[in-house]
C-alpha cells in the first residue's frame, strides 16, 4: 500500500513538472502570434479585485497616462503590482524566463494588456497561468476597447465592480515600473569563441512548420555542427544531451536589447556611434541573436552591432558576422 502510494505520488510530480515544461524558441514570438492565443469571453477573471495583477502595455504611453491607469485600477479594487512593457514579455526565451522567475515572488494571479494605436485604446483581462509561457492556448480573457483612455478605464471599472467583491487593500497608486531582471549571469563577450568549431549548437524550433523551414534554410550557413531539437527542451535538458551552446534572440526595443545582453552605453562620438540612439528609432522593435554558454551563462554577442527589424535579417546578419569574424568564406 506503502509502494503503491508513493508510486502515485511520483507519477502526479511527473505530470505536474510536464505541464509545467517551459516553452521556447531561439527565434522570437511575434506579438500577432501571442494574442492570436486569446479566446474572448465576456467573464472577468474571479480573482481580479482579489488577487495581484501585472499590467502590460505597448504602444507609446506617457508617465501620466501610466499614472491613470494605476489610479483608475485603484479605484477598481485592482491591485496591479507591476507596470511593464510589453516588449519584455515577448522578448524572447530567456528575457521571458527572467520575468517569469522574477514575478514567481508576487504570487500573481492576473495579467492585463493594455495596447495604444492611432484607433484608440485596447484592453484584455485574463488569468495567469503560473507558468513561464504566461496564458495558455485559448485562453479565456475579456476584453474592451475605446477611442478615449478614460472611457476604456471607466467601463472595465463598471464591469468589475458590479460581478465582483473588492477585498484588495491597500492598493499603490503609483506604478511600479521597476522589474530588474538579468538573463544571464555569466561574462558578456562581444565576440565568438572558437569552440564553436568543435561543440554542438542546439536551435530550438518553433510550433510552426513554416517558421521552421526557414530557420533551416538560414542555419544552414552556419558553419559548424547545428542541431535542432523541440521548443519543449529546456537548458538543463540540452546539456544532459551533450549540448554547451544554444542559439537564443532577444526582441525589443535597442535600448531594452543592449541593457538586457550587458552592452555597455555608447558614447557620442566614439567608432561604435552606429549604436546609438535618435529619436527615430528609439522604439522601433528590433530583434538580436546570440550564443548562450550553457552551463556558465555566458553570452556571446559578435563584434559588430547586427540587429535588424526581422529575425530573419538579424539571424542572417549574425551569422554573416561569425563568418567573418572567423576569417571563413561567406556562404
Amino acid at each position: 500500500m506503502l509502494l503503491r502510494l508513493i508510486y502515485c505520488c511520483l507519477c502526479f510530480l511527473f505530470l505536474s513538472v510536464s505541464h509545467l515544461r517551459l516553452e521556447a524558441q531561439s527565434i522570437p514570438e511575434s506579438t500577432e502570434r501571442f494574442w492570436a492565443k486569446f479566446t474572448m469571453s465576456g467573464e472577468l477573471p474571479a480573482q481580479l479585485l482579489s488577487g495581484r495583477s501585472v499590467l502590460f502595455y505597448s504602444g507609446t504611453f506617457s508617465e501620466k497616462q501610466l499614472e491613470q491607469i494605476q489610479r483608475s485600477y485603484a479605484e477598481s479594487g485592482i491591485d496591479a503590482v507591476y507596470t511593464i512593457p510589453v516588449e519584455r514579455l515577448l522578448g524572447g526565451h530567456d528575457v521571458r524566463q527572467a520575468l517569469y522567475t522574477s514575478l514567481q515572488k508576487r504570487e500573481i494571479s492576473n495579467l492585463i494588456f493594455i495596447q495604444k494605436n492611432s484607433e484608440g485604446f485596447h484592453q484584455v483581462v485574463t488569468v495567469y497561468n503560473g507558468q513561464s509561457t504566461f496564458v495558455s492556448d485559448k485562453q479565456s480573457a475579456w476584453e474592451n476597447t475605446s477611442p478615449s483612455l478614460s472611457e476604456l478605464l471607466q467601463q472595465l471599472k463598471r464591469e468589475a465592480l458590479a460581478s465582483l467583491k473588492v477585498q484588495n487593500l491597500l492598493i499603490n497608486e503609483q506604478p511600479e515600473t521597476e522589474l530588474p531582471i538579468r538573463i544571464f549571469s555569466g561574462s558578456h563577450i562581444e565576440g565568438f569563441t572558437p569552440d564553436l568549431k568543435s561543440d554542438r549548437l542546439a536551435v530550438r524550433l518553433t510550433p510552426y512548420a513554416e517558421e521552421n523551414e526557414i530557420l533551416k534554410q538560414l542555419c544552414g550557413q552556419y558553419p559548424f555542427k547545428v542541431e535542432f531539437v523541440e521548443f519543449t527542451m529546456t537548458d538543463a535538458e540540452l546539456r544532459q544531451k551533450g549540448f554547451w551552446y544554444v542559439l537564443n534572440s532577444v526582441r525589443g526595443p535597442q535600448a531594452q536589447i543592449r541593457e538586457l545582453l550587458g552592452y555597455a552605453e555608447a558614447k557620442s562620438g566614439s567608432q561604435t556611434q552606429s549604436t546609438t540612439l535618435t529619436p527615430s528609432n528609439t522604439s522601433e522593435i528590433l530583434c538580436k541573436f546570440y550564443f548562450k554558454k550553457i552551463e556558465f551563462e555566458h553570452v556571446y554577442l559578435g563584434k559588430q552591432w547586427d540587429a535588424s527589424t526581422t529575425w530573419q535579417q538579424a539571424l542572417e546578419n549574425f551569422i554573416g558576422n561569425l563568418r567573418k569574424e572567423l576569417n571563413l568564406p561567406q556562404g
